[in-house]
């Protein structure tokens, strides 16, 4: 029977199934992996209502969620709005996007 345990060798291989677990749950999350494309939008008028997080409708269903909002550095009178939607969603170059306002305040694209 060993009476001296070797801590360099359990702390390593410790170690090594720690890297491995977590590796393993990168993995299954799919980590670095996105569902959802990002567009820019850019309004020539005020977007009053609209707010990070507002939803993105596509023909009345919701596709998406607003991202970020800020006045475009190149012209200050054009406010940009980045969107995020699925995937699936068939986005074609010429589509416009208009800011829709309702009673409650809430404005959705």
């Amino acid at each position: 029977m060993e009476t001296r345990a070797n801590y360099v060798w359990v702390g390593a291989i410790t170690l090594l199934l720690l890297a491995a677990l977590a590796a393993a749950i990168v993995w299954v999350v799919g980590f670095g992996s996105s569902d959802r494309k990002q567009y820019d939008i850019f309004f020539p008028q005020a977007v009053e209502g609209l707010t990070v997080g507002s939803q993105v409708t596509f023909a009345g269903v919701p596709v998406g969620k607003v991202d970020e909002m800020n006045l475009w550095e190149r012209d200050p009178q054009f406010v940009q709005v980045r969107i995020s939607v699925r995937n699936n969603v068939p986005i074609l170059q010429g589509i416009t996007a208009t800011v829709l306002g309702s009673f409650t305040g809430v404005s959705t694209i």
